[in-house]
């Protein structure tokens, strides 16, 4: 199978959309301001896998068959407009900032590792080992003087500042300025940084974002739609929108046959969601 992007155009209403997510927000308050209209077609590319074009562009017809025969085909550009806001926002983040505050913690905390050590080197050895072979090579070495220990460890440590703040492209974009300020080895102001640098499983970023998704498109159904009850958080027919347009646009990772499976998978993404404490993305009319 290959990737072919087809396009769809529909119309949206951004003072709609600004209740549920904040890009929307901000380009209604610019149409308002420039006195623009803020209902506007909105034309989106699409990725879908498919054998060739003519099955892509079958898949994504069923779509709109399915989301028509649930009563929602008028909403599948705000559907559109609101997964592809939040993959461009939220989704971006955790393919792209994520590796890079991984790699730099890992980096962060390796060099107040080496701090800790380099001032108290009185009870610790250095040791030089092989990668393969470890101790049993000719060249081993090991180091015990607390000095020499010290001072070897000190210029590991400004060598590896060095690389950091030389290696622009694996700094966070929103940290370039404080980790090219650090002029030192301090402790202190790594420790601040490392804080603000998160610590956090692929897994957990998409699972947090998979929920941010589909919590989204649910308040938008419930609000927005006719396919909701009073006393219900999620109606079985909201939980196949949701699923469907997820599976389409490419947010969900797992494939299921039957009905049922599709519902309770979502019902599950959303009460496993609630019990979270992981990273919380931005998220409207929660």
């Amino acid at each position: 199978m290959d990737i072919y992007t087809l396009d769809h155009t529909g119309m949206i209403s951004y003072e709609i959309l600004s209740k549920y997510h904040f890009s929307a927000e901000s380009i209604l308050k610019m149409c308002k301001e420039r006195n623009e209209p803020f209902e506007v077609n909105f034309k989106h590319e699409v990725n879908i896998a498919a054998n060739d074009h003519d099955e892509a562009k079958q898949k994504f017809v069923d779509y709109l068959i399915r989301l028509k025969d649930l009563g929602v085909f008028y909403h599948a550009a705000h559907i559109a407009y609101l997964i592809k806001n939040m993959v461009e926002f939220e989704g971006n983040f955790i393919e792209q900032d994520s590796q890079l505050h991984k790699q730099l913690k890992f980096k962060i905390e390796q060099l107040i590792q080496i701090i800790k050590l380099r001032d108290n080197p009185n009870s610790i050895n250095m040791e030089f080992t092989h990668k393969s072979y470890g101790k049993d090579f000719e060249d081993y070495l090991a180091l015990s003087d607390p000095i020499v220990v010290s001072a070897s460890l000190n210029s590991a440590g400004h060598a590896l500042l060095n690389k950091i703040k030389q290696d622009v492209n694996s700094i966070p974009f929103e940290l370039i300025d404080e980790v090219k300020n650090l002029s030192d080895l301090d402790i202190d102001k790594l420790s601040e940084l490392n804080d603000k640098l998160i610590s956090i499983k692929d897994k957990v970023f998409t699972s947090e974002f998979i929920y941010t998704v589909c919590k989204t498109i649910r308040n938008y159904l419930n609000e927005e739609s006719n396919i909701t009850h009073p006393t219900a958080f999620l109606t079985n027919d909201q939980a196949r929108v949701i699923y469907e347009a997820c599976s389409v646009y490419g947010i969900l990772n797992v494939s299921h046959d039957m009905d049922y499976e599709k519902i309770n998978y979502i019902k599950a993404v959303l009460n496993n969601g609630k019990k979270k404490d992981g990273i919380k993305v931005y998220l409207k009319g929660s």
